[in-house]
């Protein structure tokens, strides 16, 4: 069952925000935490950097009576005397506002995945499990086709559910690529970053079908495109599909072993949804149809995507609707899939 932003708006107003407002001041806290961490690292670095560079300088002032004297002695004591004693104590200081923050910070995290993000889903669907700790298996990453030669992969917020008869899972998803140089550097290469969803389709079939947005074909080939329209391109072994919408392919890149089954499975409804989701929210999203299971990804490069704000305003409503919106349109693009056979 797919609910009205109006259910969302009470359930925000009679449950979420007596949650949001309860954490809010473990927010204030991490953010002072976070400030004060900063700040104690500072002034560490520029005690041990330029104490004696300052030590140097007050010994170059002539001491003309008792209380310079008194004065380039206390100075002496602090920039160099004490200065090693005094890096070490603001260092262990720092570490132990580190631990406390890394605690405070995770019990922040659960709290508001259970009180705020469960109570989203739940109202979405009672039945959808919601596992904040878990994520996809990459066996599902990999075999969508949609992303190549990632060896790091984690992530977390699980669901899995069953809508019209269909069931689907999805998790928030990282994916890099680690590389090392010559001199024996790593590199990560962010590969994808966002939610990524696994769900099987009513259209049978025994092809392979992949949307890319528009940004991430090879430029070479994007460019042949726009000078030769009639030219054909490939990925991964799989022709470029024309198509009769061309505001979605102003968007996206459709690549398929099966230029009928393509044309099949991407049908109008679908595309105008995926068009209004883009021009909406500005995620890029992929998708893979492989035999009868189908894909999607949705990247958020900038954010993660069920995480409490640390400085943001975390009351505001706006977020509530990001995550409903998102789960929503998920659960929209299933529907469509099975509703047009």
């Amino acid at each position: 069952m797919i609910v009205q932003k109006k259910d969302l708006m009470v359930l925000y107003q009679r449950n979420l925000l007596k949650s949001l407002g309860e954490l809010k001041f473990t927010q204030f806290k991490l953010r002072l935490l976070k400030i004060m961490g900063v700040g104690l690292v500072t002034l560490s670095v520029i005690a041990y950097l330029f104490g004696p560079i300052f030590y140097d300088i007050f010994q170059e002032i002539p001491r003309i009576n008792q209380i310079k004297q008194q004065l380039s002695d206390f100075l002496s004591s602090i920039f160099f005397g004490q200065l090693i004693p005094l890096f070490f104590a603001s260092l262990a200081i720092t570490v132990l506002l580190l631990l406390y923050y890394y605690f405070l910070r995770k019990s922040f995290r659960s709290a508001y995945k259970k009180s705020v993000v469960e109570k989203i889903v739940k109202m979405i669907d009672p039945e959808i499990i919601y596992l904040p700790d878990r994520n996809m298996a990459s066996s599902h990453f990999t075999a969508s086709s949609l992303f190549d030669d990632v060896n790091s992969y984690y992530g977390d917020d699980y669901v899995e559910g069953t809508y019209k008869g269909v069931k689907y899972s999805f998790s928030e998803i990282h994916a890099h690529r680690i590389t090392t140089d010559s001199e024996g550097h790593k590199h990560v290469h962010h590969v994808f970053d966002g939610l990524f969803l696994v769900s099987s389709h009513s259209r049978t079939n025994k092809s392979t079908t992949l949307i890319i947005p528009e940004e991430s074909v090879f430029f070479l080939s994007a460019i042949l495109r726009k000078i030769i329209p009639s030219a054909k391109t490939s990925r991964n072994g799989k022709d470029v599909v024309r198509l009769e919408n061309p505001n979605f392919e102003k968007i996206f890149e459709v690549y398929s072993d099966d230029q009928v089954s393509a044309r099949m499975l991407l049908t109008p409804v679908l595309m105008e949804k995926l068009i209004a989701y883009r021009r909406k929210y500005g995620h890029n999203i992929y998708l893979s149809f492989k035999d009868s299971t189908f894909y999607l990804a949705v990247s958020f490069e900038d954010k993660e995507i069920f995480e409490p704000s640390i400085f943001g305003d975390i009351v505001s409503f706006n977020n509530v609707r990001e995550i409903f919106d998102l789960l929503t349109i998920t659960i929209s693009i299933i529907d469509s899939l099975n509703d047009n056979p």
